[in-house]
């Protein structure tokens, strides 16, 4: 039997970070490498986490939603809202 669970944003990030750590201890990459790719992981996992909170709303979880047409925008509300969107 194979295992379907698809990874979240946070396991994403957790092993990504971890990557990252390790090429710094490494000395593989410098300070400002290291900062540059902690927030490009950091930006990715944010927007990852917005594609799944929609694609959630687009799998049925849509109960306050009264239209099809309009479920991503009440996605991307209900993402800003609850995470403060790019703030």
């Amino acid at each position: 039997m194979t295992n379907n669970k698809q990874q979240t944003a946070v396991e994403w990030y957790i092993i990504k970070r971890d990557e990252i750590e390790m090429k710094i201890r490494l000395m593989l990459i410098c300070a400002n490498q290291y900062e540059q790719e902690l927030t490009k992981a950091d930006e990715q996992a944010k927007e990852m986490e917005k594609k799944q909170i929609i694609n959630s709303f687009w799998n049925g979880d849509n109960t306050d939603c009264t239209s099809e047409q309009n479920i991503e925008e009440f996605a991307e509300q209900y993402y800003n809202e609850t995470y403060g969107g790019n703030k």
